[in-house]
């Protein structure tokens, strides 16, 4: 008659160890706070990014109402809030090449994370209108 060792489960090698399993956790969890980690880095990327797009085309609309300003009365302009753009401010530098062509540079700040401000520039030149 054969008996059966009701502790024969204990004598087999088979599964894991607690060490084996409390490895593996920690792998899992220190993945997990780098995956986590780089999903905030890139959330706050991707919001700087929308606001210097956004700057971008605020300089560009600001370029397009100097556009239809008379020559004669393109001045510079002092940094100012942009209204409805909280954070956004834009100042307009003239400079003038010669006696007909003026450069135009638009400058927009805008905030980013922390106290850093960003900046975008656009420049375009304009010369005299003859009639």
């Amino acid at each position: 008659m054969i008996k059966h060792k009701p502790t024969a489960f204990l004598d087999k090698k088979e599964g894991l160890t607690l060490l084996e399993i409390l490895v593996s956790a920690a792998v899992l969890i220190t993945a997990a706070v780098i995956l986590t980690d780089t999903m905030s880095f890139l959330l706050k990327q991707q919001v700087n990014a929308e606001k210097a797009a956004y700057a971008v085309f605020l300089a560009q609309e600001k370029g397009e109402e100097l556009k239809a300003v008379p020559w004669e009365n393109l001045v510079s302009q002092p940094e100012a809030e942009i209204s409805g753009c909280p954070g956004f401010s834009r100042s307009v530098e003239v400079r003038s090449l010669n006696s007909y062509t003026k450069q135009v540079t638009i400058k927009v700040y805008y905030p980013l994370q922390g106290s850093r401000k960003g900046i975008q520039k656009v420049t375009f030149e304009r010369t005299e209108d003859f009639k």
